[in-house]
This record gives C-alpha cells, sequence and structure tokens, in this order.
C-alpha cells in the first residue's frame, strides 16, 4: 500500500509571540507550534501521545486517526460482537476452511508487501515519509496489497463465521481507507516521485 504522508518539523523553537492569535485565525491551529517543541518539563507529558496521533494532529490532516491495523481489529471485534448477537449456525462445514484460507492469504500478502518495505528502507507508517518507490510484486497488480491483506483477513472471518453481519466489517474497512487514507497517500506520493508514480496510476489499479 503506499502508505506514505508528509511530516514536517518546525526546524527552530517557536517564540512567544507563536502562541497568540490575529483576529480571524483558526483558534484550534494557535497552539500547535508550541506543543511540537515542549521544554523538557512537558516533554513527559507529551510523549505519551502516540507517534501516528502527533503526526496527524502536528500536520492538521483529516486522514485517519488510527493506524488501519487498528481500525481492522476495532471492525473484526464489532463484527464478532454481533455474529454472537445474531445467534448465527454454529457448526463446522467447509466454508471454515474457506475462510481460514482466506485469512492466511490476507495475512500473507500485509507481511510480504511490509517485508518489502523492511527490505527496501522505506516507512510502513501512513503518515510517514517515502523514501522508495516500490513497484516489486504484488504491488504490481495492486497499489495497496496491505489494506487488500487485511480486507482479505476480515472477509474471511466473515466466511468462517457464515456471518451477515460481519461483512460490515470489511465493507466499512474499504470504505474508510478508500475515502480517509489512500487519498493522502496519493497525493504525497505524486508529490515525491512525480511522473513516475502518475504513470503506475495508470498501470496498476488502487485495489484490484
Amino acid at each position: 500500500m503506499d502508505e506514505t504522508s508528509t511530516t514536517t518539523s518546525s526546524g527552530a523553537p517557536p517564540t512567544p509571540s507563536a502562541t497568540t492569535t490575529t483576529s480571524g485565525a483558526d483558534p484550534t491551529t494557535a497552539s500547535t507550534g508550541p506543543s511540537m517543541t515542549a521544554p523538557s518539563g512537558a516533554a513527559a507529558s507529551g510523549s505519551s501521545t502516540p507517534t501516528y496521533l502527533r503526526a496527524v494532529f502536528r500536520e492538521g490532516r483529516v486522514g485517519l486517526p488510527i493506524p488501519p491495523p487498528l481500525l481492522a481489529l476495532l471492525l473484526l471485534a464489532g463484527g464478532l460482537l454481533l455474529h454472537g448477537l445474531s445467534h448465527g449456525p454454529r457448526m463446522v462445514f467447509a466454508h471454515h476452511v474457506l475462510g481460514l484460507l482466506l485469512v492466511a492469504g490476507g495475512i500473507g500478502i500485509c507481511f510480504y508487501a511490509a517485508a518489502l518495505f523492511q527490505a527496501r528502507g522505506t516507512t510502513k507508517n501512513p503518515q510517514g515519509e517515502a523514501t522508495t518507490f516500490v513497484v516489486e510484486m504484488p504491488y504490481t497488480f495492486t497499489r495497496n496489497p496491505m489494506y487488500l491483506g487485511i480486507t482479505l483477513v476480515l472477509f474471511g472471518f466473515a466466511v468462517f463465521f457464515s456471518s451477515i453481519a460481519m461483512l460490515l466489517a470489511p465493507l466499512a474497512f474499504v470504505v474508510i481507507i478508500d475515502r480517509m487514507v489512500i487519498p493522502l497517500e496519493e497525493q504525497n506520493m505524486e508529490r515525491l516521485f512525480g511522473a513516475s508514480y502518475m504513470d503506475y496510476q495508470t498501470r496498476v489499479r488502487r485495489w484490484l
């Protein structure tokens, strides 16, 4: 997946006047500068905020405020809860095997794609800064193999439990990632790699 986006730092520490606002300015953005360069006494309290969330708030981005794998786990838990309340079938059938194969395949795609990023020395964080443009398999048939793999895992669980309610999890994941995460990543990739990435977009689809 194209899990890349821009992260910047302000460089020199902000002056005290950076906390003031001018008339008509958005008050929600007035104090972002000082929070990035908090003094040592306040560093302890700020260090408890996850790096992913600090990057989102620092940039003022509208993207997803939690990591996509965490979103998938929350959706899976919700699907399991709905399935438990629906009194669905509890017997073992052939679809359990199919469901497990989908889950295994999704996990395999995710780990292989992540291993490529690790080998090329580029970030797997959607809010991080890409250093390498990876175009190897499985990126030759999908631009977002990690997101595709997570979707397969969620769909595999729905098949395994033969649960219509659990189908909401992969559907919700695809919609949220496709609308809130991937567009930001693609904008960042276009900024970083220009025409080569735009040509890649014409050759390889976002999902399948």
